[in-house]
C-alpha cells in the first residue's frame, strides 16, 4: 500500500499546498470575511424604512455621527441572537454619538419584518435593503457590520456573528 502512495505522494502534496494558498488568498473574500476596506467611502443608500410607510432613511442624514449598519434576517439564527445586543449597544452608545441602522434584507416582507421587530423590542430604525444595496456593501454572510465614521468612511466591518466585547471595542474605536 505504502509503496502506491509513495508514487502519487509529491502530486497529492501539491494539490494539498495549492489549495491552502488560495484558501489563505481568496477564501476570506468568499466567505466574507473582507466586507469593506477600513477607510473607503461607504456607498450611499436611501431606503424605505421597514416599519413606517413612505419613509426613507439614508446614510447622509446620519453624517457627523458614528453609524453602525447591521445587516441580518428574519430566518437567520445568529442575526436574531445578537439583535438584542445591537439594541443594548444602541441605546449605551447614543449619548456618545453611536446611530445604529438595521439593514434588513428582506425587502419584500416589510409587514411581517416590523411585527418581529416589535414582537422583539428592537427600536432602532431598520431599512428594507435591496440587492444593489447588499452588493455595494459586499454583504455575503448574516450578519454582517459595517461602522461608519462621522466623515462618512469605514472604520470597520465583519462578516458572522460578533461578540459584545469584540463590538464594544470597534464601537469605541469608531467613536
Amino acid at each position: 500500500m505504502w509503496e502506491r502512495l509513495g508514487k502519487v505522494k509529491p502530486f497529492w502534496w501539491f494539490v494539498a499546498f495549492f489549495v491552502a494558498v488560495n484558501l489563505l488568498w481568496i477564501g476570506p473574500s468568499l466567505l466574507g470575511a473582507g466586507t469593506l476596506e477600513k477607510g473607503s467611502v461607504a456607498p450611499p443608500f436611501d431606503l424605505p424604512l421597514v416599519a413606517r410607510e413612505g419613509e426613507r432613511i439614508t446614510l447622509e442624514e446620519a453624517r457627523g455621527a458614528t453609524v453602525l449598519l447591521v445587516f441580518w434576517a428574519t430566518w437567520c439564527d445568529a442575526c436574531v441572537a445578537e439583535l438584542p445586543l445591537i439594541a443594548r449597544m444602541a441605546e449605551e452608545y447614543s449619548g456618545r454619538g453611536l446611530r445604529v441602522i438595521g439593514m434588513n434584507i428582506e425587502p419584500d416582507d416589510r409587514l411581517r419584518v416590523a411585527r418581529f421587530l416589535v414582537r422583539r423590542g428592537i427600536e432602532f430604525p431598520n431599512a428594507a435593503v435591496d440587492g444593489a444595496t447588499s452588493s455595494a456593501y459586499r454583504v455575503k454572510i448574516l450578519p454582517s457590520i459595517v461602522i461608519v465614521d462621522k466623515t462618512g468612511r469605514v472604520c470597520r466591518s465583519r462578516a458572522g456573528r460578533t461578540g459584545r466585547l469584540r463590538l464594544g471595542r470597534a464601537v469605541e474605536s469608531c467613536l
